[in-house]
């Protein structure tokens, strides 16, 4: 879920309002995209409500430096257009308030980003993750080796986003060459979530009709992953 800030703004406005705690909840699991990384800002600004925003970004650039490791300054950037791509949700449809970003709505992935959005910038976005694991220095530290991991599984973890964003372009509507290259990028992305037991969505009976091959004339392959579907046509 794009709400990094959201975090940071909700817990300074129920604290300005004298409300002295509330119920947190946050995406569990594998953490393959940022939701560590949001429960551990979220504990921060809890129990220190009076930080600026400001301390609250720089706490936040030291986590990715220890978590990504060289490359955190892309996965910052990266960060930034996924919170944009969250807002622009909002835009969709003509209405500026519609938007459905709330944690019920995590196997709905596109009610959580701008289908629109990932459209235009999934390249650069991609991008960004593929420097990061390029600067990272697996000989240096053992800690790089975690940090090759995260990137890795962040790297799969958004491809099969930017894929389902891109289906209609990119294969349906593709030139050949488009299509061939959408079908290399899904069935690499098909392979390394079979090696390594990756669990996007959570629905254990959805795990068991992930296939072994895409069908890409069948339809998008972004439905196996996440089961709700969305309320825009992907």
């Amino acid at each position: 879920i794009p709400n990094f800030y959201t975090i940071y703004h909700d817990v300074k406005w129920a604290n300005e309002h004298g409300i002295s705690g509330f119920f947190y909840e946050g995406s569990g699991g594998k953490g393959y995209l940022f939701e560590n990384a949001k429960a551990y800002l979220a504990s921060l600004v809890m129990f220190n409500p009076d930080m600026t925003l400001e301390e609250y970004d720089e706490k936040l650039k030291d986590y990715l430096y220890e978590c990504y490791g060289r490359g955190w300054e892309n996965i910052y950037t990266l960060i930034q257009m996924y919170e944009e791509a969250g807002d622009a949700v909002g835009f969709e449809g003509g209405n500026q308030n519609s938007t459905y970003c709330y944690i019920g709505n995590y196997d709905r992935a596109y009610d959580l980003v701008s289908i629109v959005y990932m459209q235009e910038n999934y390249e650069t976005m991609r991008n960004l993750i593929l420097a990061a694991i390029e600067a990272n220095d697996t000989e240096a530290t053992t800690n790089s080796h975690y940090a090759t991991t995260k990137l890795n599984n962040l790297f799969y973890a958004f491809e099969i986003l930017g894929l389902g964003a891109n289906y209609i372009n990119h294969y349906v509507n593709g030139t050949e060459e488009q299509r061939a290259e959408y079908t290399k990028r899904a069935d690499a992305f098909l392979e390394y979530y079979l090696n390594t037991g990756m669990t996007v969505s959570s629905y254990a009976e959805y795990h068991a009709k992930v296939p072994e091959q895409f069908d890409y004339e069948a339809g998008n392959p972004a439905y196996f992953f996440f089961p709700g579907g969305s309320r825009r046509l992907v």
